[in-house]
Protein backbone atom coordinates (compact mmCIF):
# COMPACT_ATOMS: atom_id res chain seq x y z
CA UNK A 1 0.00 0.00 0.00
CA UNK A 2 1.46 3.47 -0.64
CA UNK A 3 1.72 5.91 1.61
CA UNK A 4 -1.21 9.23 1.07
CA UNK A 5 0.59 12.32 0.41
CA UNK A 6 -1.24 15.14 2.78
CA UNK A 7 -0.79 18.86 2.31
CA UNK A 8 0.39 18.26 6.27
CA UNK A 9 3.01 16.37 6.35
CA UNK A 10 2.86 13.21 8.63
CA UNK A 11 4.41 10.31 10.39
CA UNK A 12 3.85 7.30 7.37
CA UNK A 13 2.06 4.80 8.68
CA UNK A 14 4.27 2.39 6.58
CA UNK A 15 7.76 3.55 7.50
CA UNK A 16 9.26 6.20 9.95
CA UNK A 17 10.12 9.50 8.75
CA UNK A 18 10.62 12.61 9.71
CA UNK A 19 7.82 15.10 10.69
CA UNK A 20 6.81 18.74 9.44
CA UNK A 21 4.24 20.37 10.20
CA UNK A 22 3.28 22.79 7.45
CA UNK A 23 1.53 23.18 4.22
CA UNK A 24 2.82 23.51 0.56
CA UNK A 25 4.43 26.69 0.57
CA UNK A 26 2.31 28.36 -1.40
CA UNK A 27 -0.46 28.11 1.37
CA UNK A 28 1.72 28.65 4.20
CA UNK A 29 -0.08 30.54 6.70
CA UNK A 30 2.26 33.06 9.78
CA UNK A 31 1.28 30.28 12.63
CA UNK A 32 2.47 26.51 11.13
CA UNK A 33 -1.15 25.45 11.76
CA UNK A 34 -3.76 27.26 14.02
CA UNK A 35 -5.82 24.06 14.99
CA UNK A 36 -2.27 22.69 15.88
CA UNK A 37 -1.30 25.42 18.01
CA UNK A 38 -4.87 25.00 19.60
CA UNK A 39 -4.92 21.51 19.65
CA UNK A 40 -1.23 21.74 21.84
CA UNK A 41 -3.65 22.75 25.10
CA UNK A 42 -5.64 20.78 26.79
CA UNK A 43 -8.57 18.63 25.31
CA UNK A 44 -10.90 20.84 23.30
CA UNK A 45 -13.22 20.54 20.80
CA UNK A 46 -12.74 22.68 17.14
CA UNK A 47 -15.27 25.18 18.39
CA UNK A 48 -13.45 25.58 22.39
CA UNK A 49 -10.12 25.72 20.18
CA UNK A 50 -11.64 28.43 18.10
CA UNK A 51 -12.47 30.91 21.03
CA UNK A 52 -8.86 30.34 22.52
CA UNK A 53 -7.89 31.70 19.03
CA UNK A 54 -9.86 34.73 19.19
CA UNK A 55 -9.09 35.24 22.78
CA UNK A 56 -5.75 35.18 21.62
CA UNK A 57 -6.24 37.41 18.73
CA UNK A 58 -4.44 34.97 16.21
CA UNK A 59 -7.29 35.88 13.93
CA UNK A 60 -5.54 38.82 12.95
CA UNK A 61 -2.49 36.68 11.68
CA UNK A 62 -4.71 34.02 10.83
CA UNK A 63 -8.02 33.36 8.96
CA UNK A 64 -10.19 31.17 10.75
CA UNK A 65 -13.62 30.56 11.15
CA UNK A 66 -15.15 27.25 12.93
CA UNK A 67 -16.26 25.73 9.76
CA UNK A 68 -12.68 25.73 8.62
CA UNK A 69 -11.22 25.26 12.15
CA UNK A 70 -13.61 21.55 12.09
CA UNK A 71 -12.50 20.92 9.03
CA UNK A 72 -8.40 20.74 9.66
CA UNK A 73 -8.63 19.36 12.92
CA UNK A 74 -10.27 16.26 10.85
CA UNK A 75 -7.36 16.57 8.40
CA UNK A 76 -4.86 16.49 11.60
CA UNK A 77 -6.54 13.22 12.75
CA UNK A 78 -6.52 11.61 9.47
CA UNK A 79 -2.94 11.54 9.62
CA UNK A 80 -2.02 10.93 13.21
CA UNK A 81 -1.34 14.57 14.84
CA UNK A 82 -4.61 14.67 17.18
CA UNK A 83 -6.78 12.00 18.45
CA UNK A 84 -10.28 11.85 19.54
CA UNK A 85 -10.48 11.66 23.19
CA UNK A 86 -14.35 11.73 23.71
CA UNK A 87 -17.37 13.55 23.32
CA UNK A 88 -19.08 16.13 25.81
CA UNK A 89 -22.62 17.68 25.08
CA UNK A 90 -23.86 21.13 27.21
CA UNK A 91 -27.57 21.47 27.83
CA UNK A 92 -29.36 20.55 24.73
CA UNK A 93 -26.85 21.70 22.08
CA UNK A 94 -25.07 18.41 20.22
CA UNK A 95 -22.14 16.21 21.05
CA UNK A 96 -19.02 18.06 20.61
CA UNK A 97 -15.88 15.54 19.70
CA UNK A 98 -12.83 16.88 21.87
CA UNK A 99 -9.47 16.11 20.19
CA UNK A 100 -5.68 15.94 22.17
CA UNK A 101 -2.30 16.52 20.08
CA UNK A 102 -0.53 13.32 19.68
CA UNK A 103 3.28 13.03 20.63
CA UNK A 104 3.81 12.71 16.72
CA UNK A 105 1.80 15.83 16.59
CA UNK A 106 3.52 17.37 19.46
CA UNK A 107 7.13 16.71 18.04
CA UNK A 108 5.93 17.76 14.09
CA UNK A 109 4.30 21.47 15.55
CA UNK A 110 7.96 22.04 17.62
CA UNK A 111 9.87 21.13 14.38
CA UNK A 112 7.64 23.65 12.48
CA UNK A 113 7.68 26.20 15.10
CA UNK A 114 11.52 26.20 15.57
CA UNK A 115 12.24 26.57 11.69
CA UNK A 116 9.54 29.38 11.40
CA UNK A 117 11.44 31.15 14.13
CA UNK A 118 15.27 30.39 13.23
CA UNK A 119 15.07 30.35 9.09
CA UNK A 120 14.00 33.39 7.09
CA UNK A 121 11.66 33.04 4.41
CA UNK A 122 12.21 35.35 2.26
CA UNK A 123 9.00 36.57 1.82
CA UNK A 124 7.79 38.98 -0.52
CA UNK A 125 6.77 42.65 1.26
CA UNK A 126 4.23 44.69 -1.10
CA UNK A 127 5.26 47.63 0.94
CA UNK A 128 9.08 47.10 -0.04
CA UNK A 129 8.24 46.66 -3.35
CA UNK A 130 6.38 49.76 -3.40
CA UNK A 131 9.35 51.59 -1.87
CA UNK A 132 11.42 50.49 -4.73
CA UNK A 133 9.37 52.08 -7.19
CA UNK A 134 8.13 55.00 -5.44
CA UNK A 135 10.42 57.43 -7.64
CA UNK A 136 7.85 57.20 -10.35
CA UNK A 137 5.90 59.04 -8.19
CA UNK A 138 5.62 62.97 -8.13
CA UNK A 139 7.13 64.43 -4.74
CA UNK A 140 3.39 65.19 -3.26
CA UNK A 141 2.01 61.64 -4.72
CA UNK A 142 4.72 60.42 -2.70
CA UNK A 143 4.53 62.32 0.26
CA UNK A 144 0.82 61.65 0.72
CA UNK A 145 0.99 58.02 0.54
CA UNK A 146 3.91 57.40 3.14
CA UNK A 147 1.84 59.93 5.30
CA UNK A 148 -1.40 57.44 4.74
CA UNK A 149 1.04 54.36 5.14
CA UNK A 150 1.66 56.45 8.25
CA UNK A 151 -1.45 57.02 9.77
CA UNK A 152 -2.02 53.33 9.30
CA UNK A 153 1.31 52.17 10.93
CA UNK A 154 -0.40 54.25 13.81
CA UNK A 155 -3.75 52.80 13.71
CA UNK A 156 -1.81 49.28 13.61
CA UNK A 157 -0.14 50.20 16.78
CA UNK A 158 -3.36 51.14 18.50
CA UNK A 159 -4.64 47.79 17.35
CA UNK A 160 -1.48 46.02 18.82
CA UNK A 161 -1.95 47.83 21.98
CA UNK A 162 -5.50 47.19 22.36
CA UNK A 163 -4.93 43.25 21.87
CA UNK A 164 -2.18 43.48 24.53
CA UNK A 165 -4.61 44.57 26.99
CA UNK A 166 -7.27 42.19 26.30
CA UNK A 167 -5.05 39.54 26.29
CA UNK A 168 -3.99 40.69 29.47
CA UNK A 169 -6.70 40.57 31.19
CA UNK A 170 -7.92 37.06 30.81
CA UNK A 171 -4.32 36.25 32.20
CA UNK A 172 -2.53 34.72 29.33
CA UNK A 173 1.17 33.64 30.06
CA UNK A 174 3.32 36.36 27.83
CA UNK A 175 4.83 33.27 25.85
CA UNK A 176 1.84 32.67 24.21
CA UNK A 177 1.44 35.95 22.65
CA UNK A 178 5.46 37.23 21.53
CA UNK A 179 3.80 37.70 18.28
CA UNK A 180 1.89 40.74 19.54
CA UNK A 181 4.72 42.46 21.19
CA UNK A 182 6.91 41.98 18.14
CA UNK A 183 4.06 43.35 15.90
CA UNK A 184 3.56 46.51 18.49
CA UNK A 185 7.28 46.76 17.99
CA UNK A 186 7.26 46.65 14.37
CA UNK A 187 4.44 49.21 13.67
CA UNK A 188 6.63 51.47 16.26
CA UNK A 189 9.95 51.09 13.89
CA UNK A 190 7.83 51.68 11.13
CA UNK A 191 6.16 54.94 12.78
CA UNK A 192 9.87 56.19 13.69
CA UNK A 193 11.09 54.95 9.82
CA UNK A 194 8.18 57.02 8.31
CA UNK A 195 8.19 60.32 10.42
CA UNK A 196 11.94 60.74 9.46
CA UNK A 197 11.18 60.24 5.38
CA UNK A 198 8.48 62.68 6.28
CA UNK A 199 11.04 64.95 8.09
CA UNK A 200 13.38 64.86 5.75
CA UNK A 201 11.17 65.51 2.70
CA UNK A 202 9.78 68.26 4.14
CA UNK A 203 13.08 70.24 4.84
CA UNK A 204 14.52 69.28 1.29
CA UNK A 205 17.09 67.02 2.58
CA UNK A 206 15.79 64.49 0.64
CA UNK A 207 15.96 65.55 -2.76
CA UNK A 208 12.85 64.59 -5.21
CA UNK A 209 12.25 65.94 -8.78
CA UNK A 210 15.18 68.41 -7.29
CA UNK A 211 11.72 70.43 -5.85
CA UNK A 212 11.09 70.90 -2.26
CA UNK A 213 8.05 69.35 -0.70
CA UNK A 214 5.68 71.90 1.05
CA UNK A 215 4.94 70.07 4.22
CA UNK A 216 1.91 70.53 6.30
CA UNK A 217 0.81 73.90 7.37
Amino acid sequence: MRCRRSPIRSPCPRRACSTTWTRPPSARTPRPSAPGCASAEPPAHPYEMYRTMLRRHDDRLVKVSPGTLYHQVGRLAEYGLVRERGTERAGNRPERTTYAITSAGREALRAEVRRLIAEPTGERSDFRVGLAEIGHLSAPAARAALADRLANARAEREEARAAIRGIERVGLAERHWLDHTYGLAVAEAQIAWLAGVLERLDAGALAWEGSRIAGPS
